[in-house]
Parts: C-alpha cells; sequence; structure tokens
C-alpha cells in the first residue's frame, strides 16, 4: 500500500496533513491504492526483477495478502478451500526464495502463523510475528512497509487483541511514524496508547475478581496504571514529539 505523505523509502513529502481527534485507533495511513500492499512491489522500480529484494518484496505482498484472509469481516468469507490454495501457493514460493537473510525467515514463519490463526480462528495469534516483522522492517528503514503491516494487523486482529498488544501497536506506529518526521502522526498514536493504556486500568478496577470470568481483555487489563513507568513513558514521548514538531516549524 503507498503513502501519499513519503516516498518508498519513508521519506515525507510536503502536504500530508493529520487526521482530527479519534474514538479509536487511528488509522495509520489513508489507503491511496486499490492493490492492498503494493508498497512491497515497488522494491522493482529501485531493483534489478531478479534481484533478492524484489523478490523478497514479492513474497512479503503474497504473504500480507494470506494474512487478509484473517480479516474478520471480510465478504465473503474465505472458504477453506480458497485458504487451503493461497497458502500452498505463498508457503511454495516462500520456500523457494532460500537463504536470503533475515527477511525469508519472517515470511516463513509468519506463513505457518497464519494457518495455525485459520486452524484455531484467533486472530490474536498473529500478532507477535507481525509486531515482530514490521519491527524488522523498521530497523531496516523500510519505513512505509512496516507500517503496512502494522496496519495489516489492526485491521485484522485489532477486535481480539490483548490491551497490552494494542498499546504496544499504537507505540510502534507512533515510533515509525516519529522517523518519518511525521509528528502529528507520531503524537496522535502515542497519546492513543496512552488512552487505551487509562481504559484498560479503568476496567480492572471496576470489574471485581470474583464476580467476572477471566478473559484475554480482563486479564491484560491488569497492566501497569497509567501512572506507572509505561504511562509516564507514552506522555513523555507525546511531549517530545510535540515538541521536535514545534522546533521543526521554527526552523522551516
Amino acid at each position: 500500500m503507498r503513502h501519499d505523505c513519503c516516498d518508498y523509502s519513508g521519506r515525507p513529502i510536503g502536504g500530508a496533513k493529520p487526521k482530527g481527534k479519534f474514538s479509536r485507533m487511528p488509522e495509520v495511513a489513508p489507503r491511496t491504492l486499490t492493490l492492498p500492499h503494493a508498497v512491497f512491489l515497488e522494491r522493482a522500480t529501485n531493483e534489478p526483477p531478479t534481484s533478492a529484494a524484489v523478490r523478497l518484496g514479492q513474497g512479503a505482498f503474497l504473504v500480507l495478502r494470506l494474512v487478509d484472509l484473517l480479516a474478520p469481516d471480510r465478504e465473503p468469507p474465505t472458504s477453506p478451500e480458497v485458504f487451503r490454495y493461497q497458502s500452498a501457493a505463498t508457503e511454495r514460493y516462500c520456500a523457494e526464495l532460500g537463504p536470503l537473510g533475515a527477511e525469508v525467515a519472517h515470511l516463513q514463519g509468519l506463513v505457518r502463523n497464519v494457518q495455525d490463526v485459520y486452524a484455531h480462528q484467533d486472530a490474536r495469534l498473529i500478532t507477535p510475528a507481525l509486531l515482530a516483522y514490521a519491527h524488522y522492517l523498521e530497523d531496516d528503514g523500510h519505513y512505509v512497509e512496516a507500517l503496512d503491516v502494522l496496519e495489516t494487523l489492526l485491521r485484522v486482529a485489532e477486535r481480539q487483541m490483548r490491551d497490552a498488544d494494542r498499546i504496544a501497536t499504537a507505540l510502534r506506529v507512533g515510533r515509525v511514524n516519529r522517523k518519518m518526521h511525521r509528528f502529528d502522526e507520531a503524537e496522535r498514536w502515542y497519546m492513543g496508547g496512552e488512552s487505551g493504556l487509562r481504559r484498560s486500568t479503568t476496567a480492572s478496577r471496576c470489574c471485581s475478581p470474583a464476580s467476572v470470568t477471566p478473559t484475554p481483555c480482563s486479564i491484560a487489563a491488569t497492566s501497569p496504571s497509567a501512572s506507572g513507568p509505561i504511562g509516564v513513558s507514552l506522555r513523555t514521548l507525546a511531549m517530545v514529539v510535540s515538541a521536535r514538531r514545534k522546533l521543526s516549524q521554527n526552523t522551516d
């Protein structure tokens, strides 16, 4: 997926404006292409068609298209036959990539993870693998691709994610945006993470353990309070991002 506010390398382009206030996790970025995950195919614009980077980009595109089959609101729902066919084809392509480094391991692991998620019908199981892949892409400087992966995670698993995972995802999206100098977006995501932490803490205080059957969300609600280290860190990050944004505006 392409983000109009930045080019392939993640450098910001002028004219991109943040959205308004949000009542839930904000969107990572507006969709501007009809083909999801097309940002991974853009590697072909900078590399020879047979290069490892292009083959890995095509593999990532296929894997994330497979992840899309897990979306709870997918219409029509994915049939077992369709899933098996696409899963087998994606797994075969990733196996043929050979020993091309850490990204291959991420992609092959994601394919296996998607198969487990589909078998158990529990989208939460995809969270660690997608967060790990997004972290790899971020460290490698592929910021737009990292945002695409994080957006995919929220679209597929947000409804079932533990509060702690949802907060971690918000923090990760904020950090990637900060590295792209998209300070408004980064601040909104950091503040969104803090708001989620406050809601989690409030829920844990309002629920009596004797009267409530434990669920993933209620268990996650026992996370540190919004006044604890995580809450303080999120507020501090939001303040730093806000200050850096103002400094950038004053030096333009």
